[in-house]
């Protein structure tokens, strides 16, 4: 009965909860689940791959002084026994090349120097290409054919000792001197973990001082615009290069007293220390 004065009340219903969908027997073959998305492929270049290892960063410091000795040495040790030669410093024999070239005077040696390079370069390069296509790291084959020139070059100091007397530069001696810096050089491309440069020392010098003046001017003046991080990457950057700095002139100290001394079996050390890097960048290979 209804009360005057009031609206009509409605009976409200319950709502029910809706009934699960449970899709057709057929329905997985129509729309098949998506398979998940494989893994990215290792970056290769040219399709080849390029498995090189890491060093820590103790043994990256010890690699770049060591070569950085080795070419200090041989830079030192090439100047006194060909005669006025700088093996490990193309630069200048480039500048010195051309000047004889350009005064009527130039010599086989001056010649032999840049073409020398190359070729070692080149046949640098393709060992390296070689074993990456077979999926191995070149590091090692690069670090043997450095030792094997510069045994070459003390092996004639034994043969021939008279050389150690010689007025003019031994084309082997020259060609095995360069081609180990040349060696040496495509080494250090091929090496990805270091960016630190160990047969020139213009640009490790540049980079220690411009290192070396932050860190001062970190310390005096209290600049807290650098991170931590940062401030840990560049005291990274100058010990690296303040390693390839002295070990570049202290290989060039030893070279050059030991070469004056007993001439060009002088040359054993160093391939004594470029065989010891050859199996320290075999074995983190193998690691």
């Amino acid at each position: 009965m209804a009360v005057p004065g009031q609206a009509d009340s409605v009976p409200t219903i319950p709502t029910l909860p809706p009934l699960p969908q449970f899709p057709p027997e057929n329905a997985a073959a129509e729309h098949p689940t998506p398979a998940a998305p494989k893994p990215a492929p290792v970056p290769v270049a040219a399709g080849v791959p390029v498995p090189v290892p890491v060093p820590s960063a103790a043994n990256g410091r010890l690699r770049v002084g060591m070569l950085s000795g080795v070419a200090g040495y041989v830079d030192a040790a090439g100047f006194v026994t060909l005669v006025g030669m700088f093996p490990a410093h193309l630069t200048g024999e480039i500048v010195g090349m051309t000047l004889a070239v350009s005064s009527g005077h130039a010599t086989r040696a001056h010649l032999a120097m840049v073409p020398v390079f190359i070729a070692s370069v080149v046949l640098g390069v393709l060992v390296a290409r070689v074993f990456r296509r077979r999926g191995h790291t070149p590091l090692t084959p690069l670090l043997a054919l450095m030792t094997l020139a510069l045994l070459l070059f003390s092996a004639m100091g034994f043969v021939v000792p008279e050389l150690k007397q010689a007025s003019h530069p031994v084309p082997v001696l020259l060609i095995s001197a360069v081609a180990a810096m040349g060696f040496q050089n495509t080494f250090m491309r091929e090496a990805v973990g270091s960016s630190c440069p160990t047969t020139v020392m213009t640009g490790n010098l540049t980079q220690f001082i411009i290192e070396l003046v932050d860190l001062c001017t970190h310390r005096v003046l209290g600049d807290n615009a650098i991170s931590d991080a940062e401030r840990k990457k560049a005291d990274a950057r100058l010990r690296l290069v303040g390693t390839a700095l002295f070990g570049f002139v202290g290989g060039a100290a030893l070279g050059g007293w030991l070469a004056g001394a007993i001439g060009p079996q002088s040359m054993l050390l160093p391939a004594l220390a470029a065989a010891f890097l050859a199996w320290l960048t075999w074995r983190d290979s193998r690691s």
